[in-house]
């Protein structure tokens, strides 16, 4: 049976484990749209948006949702700041929890389609 060619989605896709995976979808044959705060080279579609600005991301997800039909999302826009537990940053700390997970919720409450 032919492999079904799909479009997935994913964000942090120029650096990392979303470049990696980007690569791998598409030499699969499946077409892959990227977003990422900067313009690189991408074997798809890319977007540029930072996701840390809620409105931009709803933004950028609303055009690509009205442009392509979804069939996965690699929720992979993140960020890590180091600190010892007890001198954690409180605005680092809330900067972290933002990017990593607002994006994902909004694209899945954009993309979400029941399949029944």
């Amino acid at each position: 049976m032919p492999n079904k060619k799909r479009t997935f989605l994913i964000t942090g896709a120029t650096k990392g484990i979303g470049r990696a995976t980007a690569e791998i979808l598409s030499v699969q044959g499946h077409q892959v749209i990227g977003i990422a705060r900067n313009q690189a080279d991408f074997p798809g579609i890319l977007y540029e948006a930072d996701l840390v600005d809620e409105s931009t991301t709803v933004d950028v997800f609303n055009r690509i949702h009205q442009e392509y039909q979804i069939d996965g999302i690699i929720n992979n826009a993140g960020i890590v700041i180091p600190e010892a537990l007890e001198s954690v940053n409180l605005d680092h700390f809330k900067y972290v929890i933002h990017l990593n997970l607002i994006p994902a919720l909004q694209a899945m409450q954009i993309f979400y389609e029941r399949y029944d």
